[in-house]
């Protein structure tokens, strides 16, 4: 059952996650580290892994390219400055979100969808109706952030400008589990062209 959070249920400082989750020892609340959020914690830090990875790769390529024959070349014809296009981890997560709104539910001209991980610790999912006479235009929109705490995952609603706080449990914890999983699979593969693979032992 969902319960509320207050302030008897802080969150734990993140410095505190990796040793908590590699030690699976109790904290100073007293609580168990979840199977779950373990696994989840442990796709996060795969999909930062990637990303890093990519950034690191396009970086090389980049100072490569630049002192390409024919770039130099075109630089001497056409007096232009070679600028790479710049890559950065939002548009890496953009590009994810993307294939996370397939597994959520299809965008549409009055919808917008997305479902992301932005980190280790922090999931995001995003439902807006547009307006069809102007698609500037937001008539309504839900945001739920799931932060992924040791023991258990908490969800907050952000809707009208109410904000719910519940802990997922039951159906709605297992099939959070699969989307991350999912997503992370199909990002892995599409994006990142790497297959996926979640190492207990990841540091």
């Amino acid at each position: 059952m969902s319960q509320n959070f207050g302030k008897e249920n802080q969150t734990l400082i993140y410095d505190e996650l990796d040793s908590i989750y590699q030690n699976k020892t109790k904290n100073s609340t007293e609580r168990e580290v979840s199977p779950i959020s373990e696994r989840i914690y442990l796709i996060g830090e795969s999909l930062a892994v990637a990303r890093d990875n990519f950034l690191n790769e396009q970086s090389s390529t980049h100072e490569i390219d630049k002192k390409n024959f024919i770039k130099a070349t075109a630089k001497k014809l056409f007096n232009r400055v070679w600028m790479p296009e710049t890559i950065t981890k939002r548009s890496l997560i953009i590009e994810e979100s993307k294939i996370g709104a397939m597994l959520l539910g299809d965008s549409t001209p009055r919808k917008r969808v997305e479902f992301f991980n932005e980190d280790r610790e922090h999931w995001f999912y995003y439902q807006g109706l547009i307006d069809p006479s102007n698609l500037n235009v937001t008539l309504d929109s839900l945001t739920t952030h799931y932060e992924v705490l040791p023991d258990r995952i908490l969800r907050v609603d952000d809707h009208k400008g109410k904000t719910n706080y519940n802990f997922l449990d039951g159906a709605e914890l297992e099939n959070f589990l699969l989307y991350t999983e999912m997503y992370h699979n199909l990002v892995m593969n599409k994006v990142y062209n790497t297959e996926p693979t979640v190492d207990k032992k990841l540091q």
